[in-house]
């Protein structure tokens, strides 16, 4: 019995511990139309974007499911519009301003950058002009002026639970 008990504890704590150092990506890239939020090893979330519809696709270990984003949204307001009842104000307790933005800067400074590339163009060749020496020299390449256009944007931001856990209880 105590060795059941030992195991499934040991289980469950190394299970906690995976979710709390798995390398949780946010990758946004309209190039290739690819929208998803990952957790390695444990399953994540991915947009596919269509001419007309749009699909979100989980998987979570074994299990997977598909929704149809518009369908989703719409049935949401049905249900928000029907609901009628009232609603109770909330009591909250007062916090100090200042702790709160300390605590938002911590998280934000937890997140790491891993790719960053935006391509722009204004539809104005004489500000894309103006614009092209400027993004030029202060970006190294990573912020682009085109005359062709295209907007095109590519973010690979990455953390861990854990490190947004700490910084959140710091």
């Amino acid at each position: 019995m105590m060795i059941v008990f030992a195991t499934v504890l040991f289980l469950l704590l190394l299970t906690v511990g995976w979710v709390l150092i798995a390398p949780l990506t946010l990758r946004i890239d309209t190039v290739s139309g690819d929208y998803d939020l990952r957790l390695r090893g444990i399953g994540g979330m991915r947009l596919q974007a269509g001419p007309g519809d749009w699909v979100v696709k989980a998987r979570v270990l074994f299990w997977k499911k598909e929704w149809d984003l518009w369908r989703w949204l719409g049935q949401a307001r049905r249900r928000k519009k029907g609901d009628g009842k009232a609603r109770q104000p909330k009591t909250s307790r007062r916090r100090s301003r200042r702790n709160s933005w300390k605590k938002m800067v911590r998280i934000l400074k937890s997140f790491r950058v891993r790719r960053f590339w935006v391509e722009i163009d204004t539809d104005d060749y004489v500000l894309n002009a103006y614009l092209f020496p400027v993004f030029h020299l202060l970006s190294r390449g990573r912020l682009q002026i085109n005359f062709n256009g295209r907007n095109d944007i590519q973010i690979e931001i990455t953390n861990r639970i854990g490190r947004i856990a700490w910084a959140w209880l710091r």
